[in-house]
């Protein structure tokens, strides 16, 4: 059983770890909020710049966290991104690419009803 609470009420000193899939707007508005509590966040919705949440791959190994501190904050690149350093991570000893540019077709309900309804 899973009790769903309000995030504008709950209380982020609880946990230690939170996982923001809401979009955009939540994840800006509350990952201060998060983080001032001390608990660690994974977002979901690219919504935080690299700065304040890079991107996290196990993929490409052990060096994907470099100097995390807790509380942190990741975020989790697009599934297009992922496969695409999946493939480059298992033909790292094959070649030395210097730079990766990826062109992706995404789907507009991605970004929710607001997307849908913008196209």
């Amino acid at each position: 059983q899973l009790r769903v609470r309000s995030l504008e009420t709950f209380d982020f000193t609880q946990v230690q770890l939170a996982f923001f899939a809401a979009g955009v707007e939540v994840t800006r508005a509350f990952h201060e909020a998060v983080r001032a509590a001390g608990c660690s966040l994974i977002d979901l919705s690219a919504a935080l710049p690299l700065e304040l949440a890079p991107c996290v791959l196990p993929e490409l190994g052990e060096g994907a966290t470099p100097g995390l501190t807790a509380p942190w904050q990741v975020s989790v690149p697009t599934p297009s991104a992922t496969a695409c350093a999946v493939v480059l991570a298992a033909l790292k000893p094959l070649l030395q690419p210097r730079q990766v540019q990826l062109n992706a077709m995404l789907s507009i309900s991605t970004l929710g009803r607001s997307g849908v309804q913008e196209l």
